[in-house]
């Protein structure tokens, strides 16, 4: 049995770790950089870092409540089969950031700001997609004969 609250500890740690080194990235290359390439890169990654930093706080902070909680089997199989429901909605999704991102980075030449956009997009849905997809793959994907989801 998975321990789903340290699950979502370590899931709120490590997104955290990554969004900021993303805004510190992002604030830093904003600051001192003049050309719209890596302007419009930086900004992806500032954005895309303050909502992961939400995320990741918002997980973070689920996972310790849930740790004052009496322990419960149940509870942790149910929550153990949404979070990977979740983990793999999200990686489809990173899918087409990555194809949105791809798609900005190959508009023509004279437009560098959309390519560093695009660049700073297909950067973060590529860490995402690897980040959903290896912790879904964590979790694992049979429960209980007991279980009953409609419980």
């Amino acid at each position: 049995m998975i321990d789903i609250n340290r699950h979502y500890w370590r899931l709120a740690v490590q997104l955290m770790a990554w969004s900021l080194a993303s805004i510190l990235l992002g604030v830093t290359l904003l600051v001192t950089a003049l050309e719209p390439f890596v302007r419009g890169f930086a900004l992806q990654l500032l954005i895309w870092g303050a909502v992961d930093a939400v995320l990741a706080f918002l997980g973070g902070r689920k996972s310790l409540r849930a740790a004052q909680l009496r322990p419960d089997e149940y509870r942790q199989v149910r929550e153990t089969v949404r979070l990977r429901r979740l983990l793999r909605i999200n990686a489809r999704m990173d899918i087409l950031y990555c194809l949105v991102g791809a798609g900005l980075y190959l508009v023509p030449a004279g437009y560098p700001f959309a390519r560093g956009t695009g660049l700073g997009i297909l950067t973060q849905g590529l860490f995402l997609l690897l980040f959903d997809a290896i912790h879904a793959r964590r979790l694992p994907a049979e429960t209980p004969p007991w279980y009953d989801p409609a419980l």
